[in-house]
């Protein structure tokens, strides 16, 4: 009798399997051209956008009106303006933001709990807390809802160089790259003016050895944050970048070999402190069932993707480097109840594959598929 689950399972691939290409799993014919386009004139470091923090406090049904006095003058003493008012449904604390033409706006919802405390996402404040509460929102404003990335290189950077840079790096790719030539992807990218790409000598020197005929770009990248997608981009061909300041002050986008740069600007970040992968991701982790035998694996990608409407790129520089080739890999899944996520590391850990879910400098979450790395856990 043939199993409930395999209509699913042909659902799940045969269906979606057509949108394969829009994950960066396609592999278009190769194209020719590795010269980067001309260098424009470098310009002073000026902020990109305007930024808006909003913040609401949700109070108890006792609604503790002393205590909420007590921090709208803790928030007047910091110079933020705080709206305090009773939860609506499932109101919980979260810090989100959303671009109102070229103003980012940032929302951060706190609850005021018995004790007179607020908390946030991963984030606890007492009435004597000012300083660090506006040290914090003052992070916010810098770097957006994702908050200061600490821990990362800032490259010799200033916090303030790194926190502009950060900021232009920040905006949406709005033109879909996929599919064209590496220099024609890199201009119409959308790196600022102020910011010139700059091709090293080793870079141009790993492409004519590496790349004489580069394959057009394969991964998916409009709607991505700037500074993710282009790391995302260059790492196709073993290439990274780097801010770099010049000797006029200036600043460049510096393109090394990933041979030779080893801080390149990552592709990806971390969630940040305390931030919930069910939160940022709730569809990637809901049960459904699952059956599949020798499914290819591009499929199955575009399959999550479809059903998750989170994006999933690829680290095709390392995962073809350990000789992988991703059209090749199938899947089989005997059938369960699982969830999108460990279906996803079904299908890679046996080819020993693995994927990261991180996020871009806008905050927006997805998945990267990478080499398996013994020494790191990603769960």
């Amino acid at each position: 009798m043939p199993s409930p689950l395999r209509p699913i399972a042909f659902l799940l691939v045969a269906c979606i399997g057509m949108s394969a290409s829009a994950q960066g799993t396609s592999r278009p014919t190769p194209a020719g051209g590795t010269k980067l386009p001309p260098a424009r004139p470098n310009q002073p470091l000026v902020p990109t956008s305007k930024t808006i923090v909003n913040v609401e406090l949700l109070s108890g049904k006792d609604g503790g009106a002393l205590t909420a006095q007590e921090w709208v003058q803790v928030f007047e003493r910091i110079g933020y303006e705080v709206r305090i008012r009773q939860p609506i449904l499932d109101d919980k604390p979260d810090v989100s933001e959303k671009m109102l033409g070229t103003t980012r706006v940032v929302t951060v919802i706190g609850k005021l709990d018995r004790g007179g405390n607020v908390s946030f996402p991963g984030k606890a404040f007492a009435r004597s807390d000012g300083t660090k509460l506006k040290e914090w929102l003052n992070e916010l404003k810098t770097y957006g809802a994702q908050g200061n990335p600490k821990g990362k290189p800032l490259w010799g950077l200033t916090e303030a160089q790194f926190a502009i840079v950060y900021s232009a790096l920040g905006k949406k790719v709005e033109t879909e790259v996929e599919g064209v030539p590496l220099t024609q992807a890199l201009t119409e990218i959308g790196v600022p003016e102020k910011y010139p790409l700059r091709l090293t000598v080793a870079a141009k020197e790993w492409l004519a050895s590496e790349y004489p005929k580069p394959e057009p770009v394969r991964n998916h990248l409009r709607g991505m944050s700037l500074g993710t997608a282009l790391a995302v981009l260059l790492n196709e061909y073993g290439l990274g970048y780097r801010p770099l300041r010049t000797a006029e002050g200036s600043m460049e986008l510096a393109v090394d070999p990933l041979k030779v740069n080893r801080d390149a600007w990552p592709a990806g970040w971390e969630l940040k402190e305390g931030q919930s992968r069910q939160q940022l991701a709730p569809k990637l982790f809901e049960f459904v069932p699952v059956e599949l035998e020798k499914a290819s694996m591009t499929d199955v990608l575009a399959a999550i993707t479809e059903k998750t409407g989170l994006p999933i790129h690829v680290d095709h520089y390392r995962i073809e480097g350990k000789g992988i080739n991703l059209n090749e890999l199938t899947v089989t899944v005997t059938p369960r109840r699982t969830t999108w996520s460990l279906l996803l590391k079904s299908a890679t850990n046996p080819h020993k594959l693995t994927r990261r879910l991180q996020i871009d400098e806008l905050g927006q979450p997805f998945l990267w598929v990478t080499v398996l790395d013994p020494t790191r856990r990603d769960d």
